[in-house]
């Protein structure tokens, strides 16, 4: 990694993330001026492994955090645990996630943990942004 590459962490753990994050994650290690980490928490672990290997992606990291019988907290606790161990190592200067899972909640607030600046982004809610006409009149309240 360059001093001047920035530190990039994509976070993601079901199908539904893998699918709309591959394009991101494409784009982003393609492009010299970031150094893009990819970070699966394991919450879906076999389906989102076939969506990396149908985008021939391939992950930096694996928290692996899935155990039998476990519950929501669990889950929950382990990613937090993880992505807080995992940031302090890496530093990203930026995280991205996407979604409403259990992976995106977690990874959303993980860099509140840490001491570091960090910023989060939902492509999705981005692209959705884009989208919307700008009002040619302001809106009476």
């Amino acid at each position: 990694m360059s001093t001047s590459q920035i530190r990039v962490c994509i976070i993601l753990g079901t199908r539904p993330e893998a699918i709309k994050l591959a394009p991101v994650i494409q784009q982003f290690r393609q492009h010299p001026a970031f150094d893009t980490q990819v970070v699966l928490t394991g919450q879906h672990q076999e389906m989102v492994a076939q969506v990396m290997q149908l985008f021939s992606l391939y992950a930096d990291h694996n928290l692996a955090i899935m155990q039998h019988g476990q519950t929501l907290t669990d889950i929950t606790c382990r990613s937090l645990r993880g992505l807080e161990t995992l940031f302090q190592q890496i530093q990203p200067q930026l995280v991205l996630v996407q979604g409403d899972t259990t992976t995106a909640f977690a990874a959303a607030i993980a860099p509140s943990t840490t001491k570091f600046r960090s910023g989060t982004s939902k492509p999705d809610s981005a692209l959705m942004l884009s989208t919307i006409p700008t009002p040619k009149k302001p809106i009476a309240a």
